[in-house]
């Protein structure tokens, strides 16, 4: 989960970014992650449609909603 609140404007969300683009790096072949946007309620949600054992849509997750 990545808190993408206003709290985290700037340098927070540029590094929770650089974190969830190295576990993207790490990934093994059999590796499964999902990664969630947390906000507010109704902005809460999956950025990688469930998870994926994929590493480029994790990647593409960091650069957020």
């Amino acid at each position: 989960m990545v808190d993408t609140s206003a709290s985290q404007a700037g340098r927070p969300l540029q590094q929770a970014r650089q974190v969830v683009t190295a576990l993207a790096a790490a990934l093994g072949a059999g590796d499964r992650v999902s990664v969630w946007s947390l906000s507010t309620p109704g902005a809460t949600r999956a950025l990688t449609q469930g998870s994926c054992p994929r590493p480029p849509r994790v990647a593409e997750a960091a650069r957020g909603p």
